[in-house]
């Protein structure tokens, strides 16, 4: 089956409240080229995606365009430790009641805590949405790949018109060469008798080998010959 090089295909996943779109498009080109855009947090899968498409795509130039939007921000998330915390504040309970330290441990105080804050690393949310990024990426190509099916069917068929026209055509000329070579020879044969006229002493036996050599050289035997070849190859 002929696959054009060009089409667009699109994926999108959800996962909770992340919408996650995969668009590819694809041009001819003489060279197979990935271009990727991505959020910058995900840049160090870039050669994991290439690869991916890599296995699908063989041929054009490839603009993936892969879009992360979510109603949460993960921007800044924070988590609490919360088995730090407990610990602080067994050790705070045990100093009040060691030392008769007085007051009561307020929000302020806890917040001044160094270490029970955590802040949410790219990597955990690289991870968190790297699936739905893969799943999304398995769908646009699936619908790329049906779009250069249905327009190489178009350009199939354009082929086959052709090439039965070529052929069509070439029968015709095929039936026209062994008329067309005998009337090069006799104009050949006339243009050369009117050269020589007057000339005494001349092979004439020769004169006419000379001529069907020469008129050989109108022949396209061959390049019909090779032309039913190339058409059948193809």
């Amino acid at each position: 089956m002929l696959y054009s090089m060009t089409g667009f295909g699109r994926g999108e996943v959800k996962e909770d409240s992340t919408v996650i779109n995969v668009e590819i498009k694809s041009v001819n080109s003489r060279f197979f080229e990935i271009f990727v855009k991505m959020p910058i947090r995900y840049t160090v899968q870039e050669e994991i995606l290439k690869n991916i498409i890599k296995e699908d795509l063989q041929r054009g130039k490839i603009d993936v365009l892969v879009d992360i939007s979510s109603i949460k921000s993960y921007e800044n998330i924070i988590e609490l430790d919360e088995e730090k915390l407990r610990g602080y504040l067994s050790v705070i309970e045990s100093m009040k009641d060691k030392f008769e330290i007085e007051g009561e441990l307020n929000i302020q105080n806890v917040l001044a805590i160094d270490g029970i804050f955590i802040k949410t690393e790219d990597k955990k949310i690289v991870e968190k949405f790297w699936g739905g990024i893969k799943k999304a990426l398995d769908k646009a190509l699936k619908s790329i790949n049906k779009s250069r099916r249905e327009e190489g069917k178009a350009i199939e068929s354009d082929f086959k018109n052709r090439i039965m026209a070529i052929n069509k055509n070439l029968k015709y000329i095929e039936a026209s060469v062994k008329k067309r070579n005998k009337h090069i020879f006799n104009r050949l044969k006339e243009k050369t008798n009117a050269l020589v006229n007057g000339i005494e002493k001349i092979d004439r036996k020769r004169l006419e080998q000379e001529i069907a050599l020469l008129s050989e050289k109108y022949d396209i035997t061959e390049e019909c010959v090779r032309l039913k070849h190339h058409g059948k190859f193809f």
